[in-house]
């Protein structure tokens, strides 16, 4: 019981965040544990991990039939020697590759990465939404963010600088490669880079005028 309890708090930061966008109804899920993954309909908690309390990543079923991450069976079992959910006798090699939770992990609808956008917040502790389509992520595996850094949801540009493209989760990485949207991105972050270091260098010229 105490072990599973120290388990709970070091784990207790990864978990599937909430992404509400202010003025409307829409509400999205951030996985943080992945990289910029925002789903468009709220996962079925029978594809949320006990543990973590983030969508399943790499899903391994147990003989009792109940599922953990596999980040979670090494970070769990491998100490307890028992299954999170209901304590039946578990090692981590008595974990199997859950090829059902798998499949239904792929069909899960998520937005296209470039309709996401990173922001600096002037207070990220805690990691609760905003209220405004951010949250300031935990630092967790995989889909780790800089502390002061939060991810939302670009409604307001869909369809002009930001692709408004839901997919299955497992065609993601397939659009993302071929969506028009990307070069666009890619532009305007060297527009960006280009205006930073364009004020860099006439602070430079006006100091040696000086």
């Amino acid at each position: 019981e105490k072990l599973h309890h120290t388990t709970r708090k070091l784990l207790r930061k990864m978990v599937l965040k909430e992404l509400g966008i202010r003025g409307t109804d829409a509400v999205f899920s951030h996985s943080t544990k992945r990289d910029r993954v925002v789903f468009v309909d709220e996962p079925p908690p029978g594809l949320v991990c006990p543990v973590c309390r983030d969508v399943f990543v790499d899903p391994r079923i147990a003989p009792c039939g109940h599922s953990l991450c596999h980040e979670c069976v090494m970070k769990v079992n491998r100490l307890t020697g028992k299954c999170f959910e209901c304590s039946e006798a578990a090692n981590p090699d008595d974990f199997m590759i859950d090829d059902v939770k798998a499949v239904q992990l792929g069909d899960l609808r998520v937005l296209c990465r470039n309709a996401l956008g990173l922001r600096e917040v002037e207070d990220a502790g805690g990691g609760e939404a905003d209220g405004d389509g951010g949250v300031a992520p935990p630092r967790a595996a995989g889909g780790a963010l800089q502390a002061g850094v939060e991810l939302f949801v670009r409604l307001d540009d869909f369809n002009e600088t930001a692709c408004s493209t839901a997919v299955r989760m497992r065609e993601l990485d397939a659009h993302e490669a071929g969506c028009m949207f990307r070069q666009l991105m890619c532009d305007l972050c060297d527009v960006v880079e280009d205006e930073e270091e364009h004020k860099l260098d006439d602070g430079s010229s006006s100091s040696s005028s000086k």
